[in-house]
């Protein structure tokens, strides 16, 4: 009975030493790529004009962000809105619903589609544009007004083509801060009560240059931008990132240089953010991390032995440090995160 006991005990001892002292914690070895990201509020310049019409209603016929070229026809103005009453008038039942109504205005916006891709702007069907529209802004409830203006409705619509003054990229995005200059002092303006003209149909942005006034939602995270030229962004309703250049820097607000895209041609004042730091590596704990003879490295389980490797560390945040491809270790290699006395050579379970 003693020498089972004593058996039992030597047994369970054994065990337990090779627990607490062989025994260790790994974690596999992954290769990641890292951005760290500060906040800033950020207010878009670019060269533009804003365009306008005397006319009742403007129909644009360039899509938005397409280029138009000095001279284009841009637009087609009318004086007014009248009920007129053509063979291609589309009717629905008079019990219509929400779902009528819906896909009334699409067959009505897709056959002035097919008019505007044939090019052919004659005056018969300019007049039935001008009918299709008026349907369509009918159903939509938008110038109840405008019909009241022509007393005579067998009159013939006048329309006129409206033609670009200059080259540039076309938006129909106006905010009426296109004539304001890039100057610091914006900030302090109310921009919510900044409205654009009511005879503004659009704009034609002249220049791919455009300038972007950041300024920093952290005073601390000045001396960081700084440290990187040029530097990329991104407008927290895209995650596209865009490339810019530092023209200069007073206090936290910061002026930036970018090429126009889709989103600088449509944003104004917006939230961003700054890409501050970029690492590529193997992303490991800092509790895996030790010092042999004053060198960082971790220890590699291999089979049943430690082998120490290493490393050469970017980048450190949060409990976790990035290490350099070019340390010893490779990818699927176990890294010890946890264990006692760990040493080059030993042998663990």
């Amino acid at each position: 009975m003693i020498l089972v006991l004593s058996f039992f005990f030597v047994f369970f001892a054994k065990k337990i030493f090779e627990y607490v002292f062989l025994s260790v914690r790994t974690e596999e070895a992954k290769f990641v790529s890292l951005d760290e990201f500060i906040d800033a509020e950020a207010i878009v310049f670019r060269e533009e004009t804003v365009l306008t019409s005397e006319f009742g209603f403007v129909q644009t016929t360039v899509k938005e962000g397409c280029r138009a070229a000095q001279g284009e026809v841009i637009a087609l103005g009318f004086d007014v809105v009248p009920e007129y009453n053509y063979e291609y008038n589309f009717e629905i039942d008079e019990f219509e619903n929400l779902w009528n109504i819906k896909n009334l205005i699409r067959k009505i916006s897709e056959e002035i589609r097919k008019i505007k891709l044939n090019q052919n702007l004659n005056q018969k069907n300019l007049n039935k544009i001008s009918s299709l529209i008026y349907q369509k802004e009918k159903k939509l409830g938008n110038f109840t007004n405008l019909a009241n203006k022509n007393k005579d409705k067998s009159k013939i619509l006048n329309c006129e083509k409206i033609k670009t003054s200059h080259a540039g990229y076309f938006s129909c995005f106006t905010d009426g801060m296109e004539s304001f200059a890039c100057d610091e002092n914006v900030f302090d303006l109310d921009l919510n009560k900044i409205t654009s003209s009511p005879k503004a149909f659009g704009k034609l942005v002249t220049s791919s240059d455009c300038r972007i006034l950041c300024k920093l939602s952290n005073e601390k995270d000045f001396d960081k931008i700084c440290e990187n030229n040029p530097i990329l962004i991104k407008f927290n309703l895209d995650s596209k990132l865009i490339n810019c250049e530092i023209l200069s820097t007073n206090d936290k607000i910061i002026t930036l240089s970018a090429c126009l895209n889709d989103n600088l041609l449509k944003l104004r004042h917006e939230k961003i953010k700054i890409r501050v730091k970029h690492v590529e590596g193997f992303k490991i704990k800092k509790t895996a991390i030790k010092k042999n003879e004053e060198v960082a490295g971790v220890f590699i389980k291999h089979h049943k032995s430690l082998n120490f490797k290493k490393v050469d560390i970017l980048y450190e945040k949060d409990g976790f440090a990035v290490c350099s491809d070019s340390s010893e270790i490779v990818s699927g290699d176990e890294i010890v995160i946890s264990g006692l006395n760990l040493y080059d050579g030993k042998r663990v379970i």
